[in-house]
């Protein structure tokens, strides 16, 4: 993971890891507080995609960038022919999520939030490029279970607490919201502890 907070810092990143492959996980409100727009964020973190030595991954919404790189896989989710282009789809299902590419179908029995969901579909895009047999994804991602305290239960008693602790923006927040919304008992009562969100400056 390459993480950046102010502008220009891409480009000493990039540099120092020269990545054979790059992925594009998301474009968001990260570290507002530094950049003047969403727009500016999403220049900054092209930079190391267009510094990679080979393939480079990202979905179609952020194909705007102009990438510069001729070796890329755009994610799209309405179906398109081209060897660029990787088809996917996700459906939302009682115990989890079922994920399709191209002419695979991934199952995920873990009911996270869509921004999670993306990025499983992005490791796994990374994989098959790579030729990870599809037997051996579907036997790892049974496996995955989340960070501690990252989307994780607790009960104490009687109460069930669902904790997730991260350095937050609202990208973050509405996944974190998603997932557990999808997992809770629906009639069950629910009270949401929000800590701050301090990286947007003005908007925090």
């Amino acid at each position: 993971e390459v993480g950046i907070s102010h502008k220009n810092e891409m480009e000493i990143l990039s540099d120092i890891l020269q990545p054979d492959e790059a992925v594009l996980t998301n474009i968001a409100p990260a570290h507002l507080e530094n950049f003047d727009s969403l727009d500016s964020i999403g220049f900054e973190k092209f930079k190391l995609l267009d510094n990679a030595k080979d393939n480079i991954f990202f979905q179609e919404e952020f194909r705007s960038y102009n990438c510069k790189k001729d070796a890329f896989y755009v994610l799209s989710k309405t179906l398109k022919a081209g060897p660029h282009t990787i088809n996917y789809a996700t459906q939302r299902i009682s115990c989890g999520w079922n994920i399709s590419i191209n002419d695979l179908k991934f199952p995920v029995p873990f009911p996270v939030g869509d921004g999670t969901i993306q990025t499983f579909t992005l490791a796994i895009a990374v994989a098959l490029k790579n030729g990870v047999p599809p037997a051996l994804l579907q036997e790892r991602l049974l496996l995955w279970r989340p960070f501690q305290n990252r989307g994780i239960w607790k009960v104490v008693g009687r109460k069930h607490y669902f904790i997730d602790c991260y350095n937050a923006n609202p990208a973050s927040y509405r996944d974190s919201l998603q997932h557990f919304y999808n997992e809770k008992p629906k009639n069950a009562p629910a009270c949401f502890i929000l800590g701050s969100m301090e990286e947007l400056g003005p908007k925090s």
